[in-house]
């Protein structure tokens, strides 16, 4: 096994709980219980069915389009569906193309199942389109997976169905698989956002929870769309590691779908905050970053810093101001800012984040 350390996530816990501004989170923090009605939730602890409710994957098939039999519920969230993934579609020496810059676990999960990783560039100024030529190039060397994310993390960045066709029928013809996280696609209205990957082409694979957008992340409850053929192997695979999905997490994740309107009502009023902060950084000279299309995170660069790591020392030490360094997604020279701060602690980070960078400049 070629085990590489998931860096960024230990980083991520050990500096969570450092006292000051923690500007770390990607997700939305929890809503209120409450929105899940009186009593909040009805549920039973014994094991309903080994793969999940059925009634969580006829529902989330029915919002793509798809047959109940292409939805795998992921117990582990996505995180765990990407661990499924890799080990029950990859071989010994296969080569995957991960999107760089970008989430650390693409790079380093599929190592779990003896595969070979090479960045595929999604340079993170205007829209992190993704390399076509390195594509094409990787393809033709004989790559049997492509990662991605839509919405792209760390920028926020979309990629329209138009270009996710094309790369999908690009991996298609060469014979390699198309695993797309989507993850950070459900901060976005249903109305705006395209057909997921696995939706538009049958062979592409994507993955999905409510994690990020939802303030779920605690349940870790996930799913995975892919040919029920795939779907067979997933289970298959998923007896080795869990036996049986966890019943609770996917109870609860049925009644939030059942009441997912008024859960989103409280989410476009909590984006209304995350959107004025987003627009008081961007009227900055001490700091500029792509506009994002969805999400609570900003990718940005500093003026004359090609290297971030220092200055996020500088602001978690000095500061109390907690950043995380560009370098965990392959480019030091940004650096990831979350704003799913709740209340008035998101305007008070902001407003020390900037009076620490005008002293650093200054100085």
């Amino acid at each position: 096994m070629n085990f590489q350390p998931f860096a960024y996530m230990a980083w991520a816990k050990a500096h969570s709980r450092l006292p000051g501004h923690q500007m770390l989170q990607s997700g939305m923090r929890p809503f209120p219980p409450e929105i899940l009605g009186d009593p909040p939730l009805d549920f039973t602890l014994e094991e309903v069915d080994p793969y999940g409710p059925r009634e969580v994957a006829e529902r989330i098939a029915a919002r793509h389009g798809l047959e109940p039999g292409e939805v795998f519920l992921s117990g582990g969230g996505s995180s765990m569906g990407l661990f499924l993934v890799c080990l029950a579609l990859l071989e010994r020496g296969d080569l995957v193309l991960a999107e760089i810059p970008g989430y650390q676990a693409l790079h380093r999960v599929p190592l779990l199942a003896g595969a070979r990783v090479e960045p595929l560039p999604r340079p993170p100024d205007g829209e992190a389109r993704v390399d076509r030529e390195a594509l094409e190039e990787g393809l033709s060397r004989g790559a049997r997976m492509v990662l991605l994310t839509n919405l792209h993390n760390p920028t926020g960045a979309l990629m329209g169905a138009r270009e996710l066709e094309e790369v999908a029928r690009a991996c298609a013809r060469a014979g390699a698989v198309l695993v797309v996280d989507e993850v950070f696609a459900e901060f976005l209205p249903l109305e705006k956002r395209p057909p997921a990957a696995h939706s538009l082409h049958g062979e592409a694979v994507t993955l999905a929870s409510f994690t990020k957008a939802f303030g779920l992340g605690s349940l870790r409850a996930g799913w995975i769309m892919a040919s029920e053929e795939r779907v067979r192997r997933l289970e298959q695979v998923n007896d080795m590691v869990q036996v049986a999905n966890p019943t609770l997490p996917f109870r609860v994740l049925q009644r939030v779908l059942e009441r997912e309107e008024a859960v989103r009502g409280w989410i476009e009023k909590e984006l209304a905050r995350v959107a004025k902060a987003r627009d008081r950084l961007a009227s900055s000279p001490l700091l500029d970053f792509p506009s994002p299309a969805g999400g609570v995170t900003l990718f940005a660069r500093f003026p004359g810093v090609e290297d971030t790591g220092e200055l996020c020392r500088f602001l978690a030490e000095e500061k109390g101001v907690h950043l995380v360094p560009g370098a965990f997604f392959g480019d030091p020279s940004r650096v990831r800012i979350g704003l799913a701060l709740p209340g008035e602690a998101l305007d008070r980070a902001v407003q020390a984040l900037l009076e620490s960078l005008a002293e650093r400049q200054r100085s």
